[in-house]
């Protein structure tokens, strides 16, 4: 929408609420406490629910132990349907002491209390150790994972600011003042404005997490201009890679696509870059069947895993 359509809209809304102001003060009181509550929910730090303890392989890393902390927050989308995936935001691995490394993920709050109510809590642990694998690369013993008394460990700062990076720049979360009515939508507009600067804070950047009926990690990428969308299923003892080409691409005929054993390089003629995506597994470069959908505008390339 171009930028004098914008104004002729906040004009228009600016108006509408100061009729309703002025005409009925009990639904404009109403409005604006409803918009401040969801504004303060959203801006909710991440909230450590639970700490998993694991040790660590020597062979991956000079830590024997990692602490994974787990948390819930509304700024991680939640899945529209038991069959969609489950975004996780994941933190930054860090050092605890000389023996012990943290890491944090965050799931939407409806996750977590789902998976407690169907007893499902033993499934998002496997497929947090998943998503921790993938991310850390560290080498974990499942079997001594286990749950610690304490719902998180280290610094609940670090924790916070691991997983929000607004966090890393402010040491509080903005407060809303309604001391001045007439600023309360300006408010409004500036929380509206960063969140929807951090709304790709996991359909862009980072993996997601499949239905617990399924043990496998999707990656979606950070899209540019010059960057196609992809994402990577690791399922079955095979790894799919589909990329998002478009059903009007006349260029696919034309289209470059090189596999090797932990990478896959695909560009079109006119990508100035190559799409270079990185194996979760080493695969048999040989085994590589592609498959364009015109329906869906999707190149399916599927691997066999070694």
């Amino acid at each position: 929408m171009e930028r004098d359509a914008l104004l002729k809209q906040a004009d228009h809304m600016w108006k509408m609420l100061d009729n309703m102001a002025e005409n009925d003060p009990d639904s404009y009181q109403r409005f604006i406490k409803k918009q401040l509550q969801e504004g303060a929910t959203h801006l909710q730090p991440p909230q450590p629910v639970f700490c998993l303890s694991c040790e660590i392989n020597e062979d991956s890393s000079t830590y024997n132990l990692l602490y994974i902390n787990v948390c819930q927050w509304t700024k991680v989308p939640a899945p529209k349907t038991d069959n969609d995936a489950i975004p996780v935001k994941g933190g930054t691995l860090r050092n605890l002491d000389k023996i012990a490394q943290v890491y944090d993920v965050a799931f939407n709050p409806s996750v977590i209390k789902d998976c407690t109510r169907r007893d499902a809590e033993g499934q998002l642990i496997q497929l947090i150790l998943d998503y921790t694998t993938d991310m850390t690369k560290l080498k974990l013993k499942r079997n001594s994972c286990k749950k610690v008394s304490r719902k998180f460990v280290g610094s609940e700062k670090e924790v916070i600011s691991s997983i929000d990076e607004r966090q890393q720049s402010h040491d509080t979360v903005p407060k809303i003042s309604t001391d001045q009515p007439h600023s309360l939508l300006e408010q409004l507009a500036s929380i509206n404005k960063e969140t929807e600067e951090d709304a790709d804070i996991v359909l862009s950047k980072e993996p997601v997490v499949k239905p617990l009926h399924k043990k496998l990690i999707e990656e979606i990428s950070s899209e540019s201009k010059e960057t196609l969308r992809h994402h990577v299923i690791n399922e079955n003892g095979k790894i799919t890679v589909n990329i998002d080409i478009g059903s009007d691409s006349k260029d696919i005929g034309e289209a470059e696509l090189d596999v090797s054993e932990h990478e896959l390089e695909f560009k079109l003629p006119d990508m100035s870059d190559r799409l270079i995506v990185k194996l979760p597994h080493a695969v048999d470069k040989d085994s590589t069947v592609a498959k364009f959908q015109p329906k869906t505008g999707q190149l399916c390339v599927t691997m066999i895993c070694k």
